[in-house]
């Protein structure tokens, strides 16, 4: 458990560059999906560590997840986009718009992970999906923790 947390670390020091606030709200949306699907896929291939024919299913469900997954991704920049036009001016509307967009993506991600969580279950194992969830949690925690490092409070100007 130790080696794989050094691994998530390790690779999520690249994605920690690709996903800054950047100040004047410039955001490569594609090339961030981009390099966060590669290395997203890299730690999942390293952590999982799945033997054949466990591998080929797996790869399968989660080749599906990451489809999906990129138009929450891609809903993710396009607010921050907006965050980093509008945070030193936010209206109480504009703040609420934000808030109502993170929560529905929350929920639909939420929704998402649950969805391929069974898949998994049904054609790998129990264990498999169960350490799916747990590194995909990780993953998206420390993704989103470095982006709120990076980006000011509203109110902070």
């Amino acid at each position: 458990m130790i080696q794989m947390k050094k691994l998530i670390l390790s690779a999520l020091v690249f994605l920690f560059a690709a996903t800054t606030f950047a100040q004047e709200g410039e955001l490569d949306t594609k090339w961030t999906n981009y390099m966060v699907e590669t290395e997203r896929r890299m730690i999942f291939d390293e952590a999982m560590d799945l033997e054949s024919p466990k591998k080929e299913a797996f790869w399968k469900i989660y080749d599906e997840y990451e489809k999906e997954l990129e138009g929450f991704r891609t809903s993710y920049m396009t607010d921050l986009k907006k965050y980093a036009e509008e945070y030193a001016t936010m209206t109480d509307e504009q703040a609420n718009e934000l808030i109502a967009s993170s929560f529905k993506r929350k929920m639909g991600r939420m929704k998402l992970q649950k969805k391929y969580h069974a898949q998994i279950v049904k054609m790998v194992d129990a264990k498999t999906a169960a350490r799916f969830v747990q590194l995909d949690d990780a993953i998206s925690m420390l993704l989103r923790l470095s982006v709120m490092d990076e980006i000011p409070f509203i109110g902070d100007y």
